[in-house]
């Protein structure tokens, strides 16, 4: 009786010892379970905050392109505004240099014009004395005729 006892105690015993196996290999596996499930997790987070990263680099070059952009175009339009500012004030200055070679045209014209017309008032004068003296000497011419042909009757006379 005392053997089958004591069977039965060792029996008990390896059970509890299997039992307490069991149990511990349980605990290793769930153990693995949780690091691995830890291990995934921490990858996933570390591969969000590195796509998180990448998507702020992302964002930071589009934005600095955006920005360069808009600062180009904003040069760009102020080269232009520069550039029509110059066209109009070398439009202006050519403009008032044609008008200023207009108007010295037109003085020269009228001077011209001027000293004609005071020519030919000279020449009228000059044509009016020419007449005038013709006149007196046709007169004197005339009266010096009529003085001959009386000292030639006279003359006659006086022989008669």
């Amino acid at each position: 009786q005392e053997q089958a006892q004591q069977q039965l105690l060792q029996e008990q015993e390896e059970l509890r010892q299997q039992q307490a196996k069991q149990k511990l290999q349980l605990l290793e596996k769930q153990e693995r379970q949780r690091q691995q499930q830890e291990e995934r997790q921490r990858q996933q987070l570390e591969q969000e905050m590195q796509q998180q990263q990448l998507e702020e680099e992302r964002l930071g070059q589009q934005q600095e392109q955006e920005r360069q952009k808009q600062q180009q175009e904003q040069e760009a339009q102020l080269q232009q505004q520069e550039q029509a500012r110059q066209q109009l004030l070398q439009d202006e200055a050519l403009l008032r240099q044609q008008q200023e070679e207009e108007m010295t045209l037109l003085r020269n014209e009228q001077e011209k014009q001027r000293r004609q017309q005071q020519q030919a008032v000279e020449e009228a004068s000059l044509q009016e004395e020419g007449q005038q003296f013709q006149i007196q000497v046709a007169q004197i011419l005339q009266q010096l005729q009529v003085e001959g042909q009386q000292k030639l009757q006279q003359e006659q006379e006086q022989q008669l």
